[in-house]
């Protein structure tokens, strides 16, 4: 069967494979892996919705919540148990599709307090990263603001988050935050080193430059690790 992925509510995939857990066992500790903590997490995040299977009872919920909260259980357990000698291994076997999740959990379960910068450093550079799931967090950008500013600017395709972020559209996508390390004068640099090359899109960074080059300082975040 196929694992339980979280989606928002304006997703027609919203509740998709939530029924597995009528059938699912709660499993014993030491037979899950990192897919599996991640997958009841998605699926604790649908009860949090207070939603049912469009064919379940009225009750469903009700018989299936208590599950619910022992499979997280086994969530939080797996995600605290995360150190610096696996987190590297353990990110290596996420599924593609719970990789938003694992940034959740991350955050959520403060790993930020734990996990080296060294560590940190070893999974922002793999090639297949989404930076945005790590810039919708604001403790862990600000935690590792300065492995996240030399990321962004050691590569010129990151001028977009740049361009998202002073454009931002919260109805569209969740909030971005930018260490406060990338200073507006690594911006200009980007910017000019972005202009000084032929690649694609010349035309619409030029579109973007003026704004970028020209943008009053942006706030500061408040260091808060709560």
């Amino acid at each position: 069967m196929e694992r339980v992925k979280y989606f928002t509510t304006n997703d027609f995939c919203y509740g998709m494979g939530l029924s597995k857990i009528e059938t699912i066992a709660i499993p014993n500790y030491d037979n899950i892996d990192i897919n599996d903590a991640i997958e009841f997490y998605q699926i604790k995040r649908y009860f949090d919705d207070d939603i049912k299977p469009i064919d379940g009872p009225e009750n469903w919920k009700e018989q299936f919540s208590e599950k619910s909260l022992e499979l997280y259980k086994l969530t939080l357990r797996f995600f605290n148990s995360i150190s610096n000698e696996n987190i590297v291994s353990q990110y290596s076997i996420v599924d593609t599709n719970y990789t938003t999740a694992f940034w959740e959990l991350f955050n959520n379960c403060k790993l930020y307090g734990k996990i080296s910068e060294i560590e940190f450093e070893k999974i922002i550079r793999l090639k297949n990263i989404n930076l945005y799931d790590i810039l919708v967090h604001k403790n862990t950008v600000q935690k590792y603001g300065e492995i996240i500013k030399n990321v962004i600017t050691d590569e010129l395709e990151y001028l977009r988050i740049l361009i998202d972020f002073y454009e931002q559209n919260y109805s569209q996508r969740k909030k971005i935050y930018l260490p406060d390390e990338l200073t507006d004068n690594d911006i200009v640099k980007m910017l000019s080193d972005y202009l000084d090359s032929e690649t694609a899109f010349f035309l619409s960074f030029c579109v973007q430059y003026k704004t970028l080059k020209f943008c009053a300082s942006r706030p500061k975040m408040t260091t808060n690790f709560a």
